[in-house]
């Protein structure tokens, strides 16, 4: 006897987000702002801080979060949840290439 797959759900498996889905893209149109005015990418600290900030700023404290800083994991799901954000790494640049013309 053959056992039958439950029925498929619209919603992600696993537990709810701690953010909600428009406080993410908040965040993400934030850092992607932030890459474009300043012209270098943002790494996961700046990413949890900015976080943190963003939390503070509205008032809300995360319980999930120690001092509403998020943890490594988060940020590492949070990415795998919008994958138009990566993170890289800059490069330095030589002072001679930053002045030539």
């Amino acid at each position: 006897m053959e056992k039958e797959s439950p029925p498929s759900s619209p919603h992600n498996p696993g537990r709810q987000t701690v953010l909600s889905e428009l406080e993410e893209i908040v965040i993400c149109a934030h850092v992607i702002a932030l890459a474009n005015t300043y012209g270098f990418p943002t790494n996961k600290l700046e990413l949890r801080l900015s976080v943190k900030n963003y939390l503070t700023r509205i008032g809300r404290t995360v319980t999930e979060f120690k001092d509403n800083l998020s943890g490594k994991k988060w940020i590492n799901m949070f990415l795998g949840r919008h994958k138009k954000l990566s993170m890289r790494v800059s490069q330095g640049i030589r002072k001679a290439k930053l002045f030539a013309k």
